[in-house]
């Protein structure tokens, strides 16, 4: 939960290479890593969760499977290469971005997902249902872009001068 507070944050992003780091150790904890990526919805853990999909205990490959769909809103199956590829093609885009393209899917289950998704970030359905017709969906997809933007445009931005330390005066300092 701190580490939902820390978004944007330089020492939340060292905290995520760490914990994708330590998926590499010799007897990683992964299903606490799975339930740690799951909450958190961090798009960055895609391409290193996705080699979990080749676990032999399939409840580690389902337990993945669900975190990826979670985060993404696709179902793109158990391959890691498709999972791999997807992120690459996607990795510069918000995770909203990602919800609204679901959104627009031609699957009903992956519109499915993005709904559930878009819902719980803004508490709102804004009419939206998966299985309503375009012109409706495309009408509450306006509206949660716009809701986005209007977050965006009210939310402070970080300078990171806590994380990168203070300043160094270029005149001396006179004691």
């Amino acid at each position: 939960l701190a580490m939902r507070a820390h978004r944007g944050l330089l020492s939340r992003k060292r905290a995520m290479t760490a914990l994708y780091q330590s998926l590499n150790d010799a007897d990683p904890p992964i299903v606490a890593l799975l339930r740690t990526f799951g909450v958190l919805r961090d798009p960055g853990c895609v391409p290193h969760i996705a080699a979990v999909l080749q676990h032999p205990d399939k409840g580690l490959v389902q337990a993945t499977e669900r975190v990826l769909q979670a985060i993404t809103a696709r179902d793109l199956g158990v391959k890691p290469g498709r999972w791999r590829s997807w992120y690459k093609r996607r990795e510069k885009r918000t995770r909203v971005e990602w919800l609204l393209e679901a959104a627009r899917s031609l699957r009903v289950k992956e519109r499915t997902l993005a709904a559930d998704e878009l819902k719980q970030l803004t508490g709102e359905t804004f009419g939206y249902l998966p299985q309503g017709g375009w012109r409706e969906r495309r009408r509450a997809l306006a509206a949660y872009r716009a809701h986005f933007e209007r977050l965006a445009a009210e939310e402070p931005r970080e300078s990171g001068e806590i994380e990168r330390g203070q300043r160094r005066s270029s005149t001396p300092s006179v004691s």
